[in-house]
């Protein structure tokens, strides 16, 4: 697509914007007291390395160099604080109490290890959280902050600091998966400390209704708190234009966040948040290969950023391309080595049928995770899936009794046994157990789950001959999924293709992993042929039903434009398609993503229309052409 505004490169990162982030030095007081872990590796000049060492993994202006410091806040501000200290080594625990103390701190309380933090944290909310990242055996800081936030124990402006003896560019690339505040390395002056927590609770007072209104997903009232706060001057400029692009796009509102990626990228090129955000706003479009193209290009410059490696696996899984989601899955858990990662490879790999990668991966994760407080069953279950893939039916019904067993009143992990145990006496033959299994089954089809333990509990289903009500939890995840987000929604397509396709179902599977925007595109093609045969209402009728399915993928609004463009310059002008066509072209004008020449030539179509003159514009655009 000649022109797309989508094309623009990723830019490096600067030296003056690193130079940003540099790291500050001891400035005395107590000496560090002595790790367990092995002496910190230092990694500033390994790639990509700048970008994360000491720096705030939240973007604010006080990166950009150009912007004065926040004030500092009251001393009755920070009294109010509560906060909250993790490490497992009592002197450190003890000094960071202390260090708070200086800042006038008075509610500190300490914790050991990440359960006792949970409970402190279900006692009452914590306005700040430091946490070392090694917290001794079971969790650490980075699974911590993933539970808090899939738990939303966290506060709107609460905030989390990870402090670690570790700066290897492996470590703080994992911390940056769960986006915390602040990653710290050990030594940390207290200068250092207090100056960084100061300048995120600045932001975070400053900004409390923003924060809250898109905490409790009330995007619209986000979306109005940062224009007002926008428009009050430049303070936070970069956070507020990072929280009105996720408002807009979880509104579907993609030509603004379009606009709102273009205006950030302006105030700084390197910032990689702003780049995906363009190129998610490509893919939202129906522009994939500029999505594709913007996408490489960021992880060329930066293999170490978690989210345009979840994009464009994103991409890769809604067009088809199983085999390239594996390749780029790969790669993402080599650089980022968490437990995330590995899930999401070995999810990958199941679906490519590379079970032995699948169960490699699915093995570390059950490891990393066993006393961690975000062990899931679900990974469990699905090694065993994996193992039933591989005909060892036995290892799988260890795996998931196990899990079961521990968890005998959690409805959902009880449902996943049952699911297992179906699959797993079947495949040995063992009708009565099969049964039993069955009948089991059949109480975990009400069951409250997520979306893709639905599909397991389906391919349970189908295996036990239960195909009608198979299909009818395939159905209810897969429309589920639809309601989470774009990624959820194309990994459980794909993940509801296989199951279907393993159960001999072919064709439902063909129609299930389909692509909604393709198939509007390709609906809207037909809506061209029948134009170009003259059945002018049939084509706006076709054009009609396609639209919704896609209503921001650049050729379908296209089409649509010079499909009502055509009919009225032949059958007379509909108020109600001439502002269709006004809107659509408005869109695309913005978007910059339609071609310049056909852009052109459309609008002057439309002015001739608008004047009343009926002699048609020469060389209007083929919409096939």
């Amino acid at each position: 697509m000649r022109g797309s505004a989508c094309r623009v490169s990723s830019c490096r990162a600067s030296n003056a914007t690193r130079g940003a982030h540099r790291a500050s030095t001891p400035t005395g007081g107590r000496p560090p007291v002595p790790r367990r872990a092995p002496p910190v590796q230092r990694a500033r000049n390994r790639p990509g390395f700048g970008a994360f060492q000491h720096a705030s993994l939240r973007h604010s202006d006080a990166t950009l160099g150009h912007h004065p410091e926040p004030p500092m806040l009251t001393a009755s501000q920070l009294k109010g604080l509560r906060a909250l200290v993790i490490d497992d080594i009592r002197e450190m625990r003890s000094m960071l109490r202390d260090t708070l103390a200086e800042a006038q701190i008075k509610d500190i309380v300490l914790a050991p290890d990440a359960r006792t933090a949970v409970e402190s944290i279900r006692s009452a909310p914590f306005n700040l959280i430091l946490s070392d990242y090694d917290l001794g055996p079971g969790t650490d800081g980075q699974q911590l902050l993933e539970y808090l936030r899939q738990e939303r124990l966290l506060p709107p402006g609460g905030l989390f600091f990870i402090i670690s003896a570790d700066s290897t560019i492996d470590r703080v690339a994992s911390a940056a998966e769960m986006l915390p505040d602040g990653y710290l390395v050990k030594p940390v002056a207290t200068e250092q400390l207090l100056n960084r927590i100061e300048e995120a609770l600045a932001r975070h007072v400053e900004l409390r209704p923003m924060y809250a209104a898109v905490h409790a997903a009330r995007f619209d009232e986000g979306l109005a708190q940062c224009e007002r706060f926008l428009k009050a001057g430049p303070r936070f400029r970069v956070e507020l234009l990072r929280h009105m692009s996720m408002c807009q796009v979880a509104l579907g509102r993609w030509d603004d966040a379009l606009l709102t990626y273009r205006a950030a990228l302006k105030v700084r090129s390197s910032m990689t948040w702003a780049s995906i955000g363009i190129a998610r706003c490509c893919l939202a479009m129906g522009d994939i290969d500029a999505a594709r193209q913007r996408l490489t290009t960021i992880l060329k410059d930066r293999p170490y950023h978690a989210g345009a490696y979840d994009l464009l696996i994103e991409l890769l899984e809604r067009t088809g391309d199983v085999e390239g989601a594996l390749k780029v899955a790969t790669r993402a858990a080599e650089h980022i080595p968490s437990s995330v990662r590995s899930r999401r490879q070995a999810e990958i790999a199941y679906l490519a049928d590379d079970f032995e990668i699948a169960d490699t991966a699915l093995t570390k994760v059950v490891r990393q995770t066993a006393n961690a407080i975000t062990r899931d069953s679900r990974n469990s279950a699905l090694l065993a899936q994996v193992s039933l893939a591989r005909g060892d039916p036995k290892r799988a019904m260890q795996l998931i009794a196990k899990e079961a067993s521990e968890r005998p009143g959690d409805a959902r992990t009880q449902a996943l046994a049952a699911a297992i145990d179906v699959q797993a006496w079947t495949a040995l033959r063992r009708h009565d157990e099969a049964a039993d299994a069955a009948k089991r089954l059949e109480r975990a089809f009400g069951v409250e789950a997520e979306p893709r333990t639905r599909l397991l509990i389906a391919k349970a289903a189908f295996t036990a001959g239960m195909t009608a009500q198979g299909m009818k939890v395939l159905d209810e995840a897969v429309k589920a999924a639809e309601g989470i987000s774009t990624a959820e929604n194309a990994s459980t397509r794909a993940l509801a293709a296989k199951v279907l396709a393993d159960a001999g179902m072919t064709e439902q599977a063909t129609g299930v992993v389909a692509d909604r925007s393709e198939e509007a595109a390709k609906e809207a093609e037909a809506a061209v042929r029948k134009l170009r045969a003259g059945a002018f209402d049939e084509a706006v009728e076709m054009v009609n039903l396609a639209l919704p399915k896609a209503p921001e993928h650049t050729g379908v609004l296209t089409a649509a434009v010079e499909i009502y463009l055509m009919t009225m310059r032949l059958k007379g002008v509909r108020p109600d398609l001439l502002a269709q066509v006004q809107a659509a072209l408005t869109r695309l004008r913005v978007r910059g993503t339609a071609d310049p020449d056909r852009l052109k030539r459309m609008n002057a179509y439309l002015q001739k229309l608008e004047a009343g003159v009926s002699e048609p514009v020469a060389e209007m655009p083929d919409v096939a052409s």
